[in-house]
Order: C-alpha cells, then structure tokens, then sequence
C-alpha cells in the first residue's frame, strides 16, 4: 500500500542479469544480444530506477530502495565486474542492498567431498563473494545472498537426496550460515520452492512430491537459535586445531560478552561397517569468572550422515503434520563451570554440531 512503504525491504529491478544473453532459446530469446554485457545493465537498470522513482506515489523523491547486481550463482566474474558495473548503478543512489545467488554444487555430487568439507565452502564463497564484500563495505551497502540452496541439478543428472535433506546437508547449511556472518554477509536467504528438493520444507502434497519437513531445517533453525534476539551479535570463526581438523568453531559475541559457542563435527560418519562413532571431548577454559555453567543443545541423527529420518535439534524433531507449530520438549544439558573449565565431560560425535550457550550469574 502506498501508506506502507516502511514495509518494503527493497524493490529488486531485474534478475540474473548475466543469463539474459543465453535464454531462453530461439524462437523465443534470447532475452538480450549477445553483445549485452555491464554497460547495458548499468543504463537499463539505472533508467528503471528513475522511472519507477519518479512515477511511482509512494517511491517519489525517495533514494536507495533498489536491490542491485542480482547476479546467478557461479557468474563470470571477469566479465560482470563488481566494481566496473557499479559505476553505472551507483550514479543515481537508488542502491539499498546487492545480493548474489549461491548453490555451492550440483546435484550428482558427493556429500562428502563438497558439502561435509568446510574448507570448499569458506574456499567457495570467499571466491564467489571476496571481492564483491571488500568493495562493497567501503560504499557502506549491505551485501546480501538472495537465493541459497546446497545443489541445483543438472542434464542428464538423477539428484542425491542427501545433498539435501540429509544430516550432512544440516550442516553444511549451518556451516554456510554462520561462515556468511563472519564475512560480513548482511542476510541469507536459503531458497523456498515448491517441488524443489533443496528447499526446507514442502507445504504441500502435489503429484509426486510429498508433504514433508526436510532435514536442512534444522541448520536454519541451529543458526537462528545461534543469533538469538540478545542484540548487539557478532561472530568470530576459531581457529581449526591440527589434531582435530573437521571440527569447525564460531564464537557469539553479545555487546563484547561471549554468549554462544557453535562447534560442528565435519567428519563423514554414516555408522555403515564400523566400530563406533568417533567421539571428540569439548574442553573449556578460562571462562569469564560470572559464567557458571554451560547450556548444551545437540543437532544430530543416529545414522550420521547420510540419515534422511530422525534428525533431531535438543531432541525436538518437526514434522509436516504439525502445522509449523514448534515441537515441544527440550533435552539440553546444563554443564556446570568451576574455576573457568567445565566442570562436566562434553563430547561432539561425527557429524554433529553442538550450540554451547553461556550461563551467566
């Protein structure tokens, strides 16, 4: 409503740009020349921003309500340049956010080789992103992923499911989270589709495709447990011990105070033809002296890895015939703190991520 434009986020003038030039096929494309390229993007989308500021009631007069650069994941980023195309964008300060799409691989792939692998991920992204973020920080524009999923399919491809719903695809949407946040990524949003199998949840029952909750709900739900509503956060990756080189760490920081701490267990584990799951003990020390005790949430399934079932988070386990209503219970454990150090054993299994959360007098 035009009385309500304090609800717009942004208002986002064309997408995938870069694909413009391949698609759709003849007859019907493509959609631009093949000679269309950052200059034409810059002069179109700078001249829908001034019409639609101009002409639209409610936008009149108002600047930086245009989310630019809405480039594909995987684009050619010699040819779209960041800062060359920008130079076209920016003249009017229409910008209020950028944001770029991102699916780290495709749907043949292997879970264990590119998604349980923390270093492809942070090597992905600070490729796919670096230099868009750098630039864009000194213009003080937020930077945001608009379009996140773990794998997009290819021709001639039969998907693995477990890129998706599986145990090991929680964590690496956990994983790409709260990695986002410590490189200063504004806003994640995973992808929402209908009969998509990378999205979290199917609402309905549509012909072949069942009503369901998939597993990678669970790492959203981990990360925004992780931020919580105590204002002020701001998140720190800790650095990866030699002898323990697939348990990935964050730390939460509220106002300065430690508040969270986020360790995941990378290792591929799916419990087929071995004799136990490896276990790693938590250790804790010189906590600040008012935290008396750590509270222990658990994201795991007892397959490991490759479960599609029976993954829980602190024991509570959603379904699609519940509504969307948030199961209840709760089986997290407090640990009490002594001198700095847990005072209690900890352990973090294969494929596993646990959310430490201080307790504090």
């Amino acid at each position: 409503m035009p009385d309500q434009i304090q609800q717009l986020d942004a208002i986002e003038i064309g997408n995938e740009p870069d694909l413009y030039p391949l698609f759709p096929q003849p007859p019907c494309g493509p959609d631009r020349p093949s000679s269309y390229g950052p200059a034409d993007c810059a002069a179109q989308w700078t001249g829908a921003a001034n019409n639609l500021s101009k002409q639209v009631g409610a936008l009149k007069g108002q600047k930086a309500w245009y989310q630019a650069l809405t480039f594909l994941s995987g684009v050619n980023q010699k040819i779209w340049n960041v800062t060359g195309i920008w130079n076209g964008i920016d003249e009017g300060g229409f910008v209020k956010t950028v944001s770029q799409h991102y699916y780290q691989t495709n749907a043949c792939a292997s879970l264990k080789d590119q998604l349980m692998n923390h270093s492809i991920t942070v090597s992905e992204m600070q490729s796919a992103f670096g230099t868009a973020i750098s630039f864009l920080k000194m213009k003080r524009i937020p930077f945001i992923l608009g379009e996140v999923g773990s794998a997009l399919g290819i021709d001639n491809c039969t998907p693995n499911p477990e890129l998706y719903g599986s145990l090991g695809g929680t964590l690496w949407t956990t994983d790409l989270m709260l990695h986002a946040m410590t490189m200063g990524i504004n806003r994640v949003s995973m992808q929402q589709a209908t009969n998509a199998n990378f999205s979290a949840w199917q609402p309905v029952t549509t012909p072949g495709v069942p009503k369901a909750v998939r597993g990678n709900w669970y790492g959203i739900v981990f990360a925004a447990d992780f931020i919580a509503s105590g204002g002020n956060f701001q998140v720190q990756p800790l650095p990866i011990n030699a002898s323990h080189p697939n348990i990935v760490s964050y730390a939460g920081y509220n106002s300065g105070l430690l508040t969270k701490l986020a360790v995941l267990d990378m290792e591929f584990w799916n419990g087929v033809n071995d004799t136990g799951r490896p276990a790693v003990d938590i250790e804790l020390a010189d906590l600040d002296a008012n935290i008396t005790g750590v509270r222990v949430s658990r994201l795991t399934a007892p397959g490991g890895s490759k479960e599609l079932e029976n993954i829980k988070w602190a024991g509570r386990q959603w379904s699609a015939d519940n509504g969307g209503q948030e199961p209840k219970g709760n089986n997290s454990v407090l640990v009490k703190v002594a001198n700095g150090s847990l005072a209690g054993n900890v352990t973090i299994l294969a494929s596993q991520a646990l959310l430490l959360e201080m307790v504090r007098v």
